[in-house]
């Protein structure tokens, strides 16, 4: 799937966050083009909506466990995300 949205601090913390967590909870960061803020992403599996699942604790039961996996992950360290910033405004 292509995402293009302008660039912006939005666009560069969304990219580092996904390279990140590298597919595991979130759609997987294909490549990205940082001067048009284009994003190619993978392709998620529409035939499994959380709508589907009939019974309640297992529906409440997957956004926890989601956040398990995300948590888990050490956050970009600060540097990274103030470079990438200062980067994205430097260009603007």
């Amino acid at each position: 799937m292509l995402r293009l949205q302008p660039v912006g601090e939005e666009t560069t913390v969304a990219v580092l966050g996904l390279r990140t967590w590298d597919g595991d909870g979130v759609v997987r960061l294909l490549d990205h083009d940082t001067g048009t803020g284009a994003m190619l992403l993978e392709r998620l599996d529409a035939a499994r909506p959380l709508t589907s699942v009939a019974d309640d604790d297992t529906v409440m039961t997957v956004p926890g466990e989601l956040l398990v996996r995300l948590v888990a992950v050490p956050a970009p360290d600060a540097a990274d995300v103030a470079l990438a910033t200062v980067l994205l405004r430097h260009r603007a």
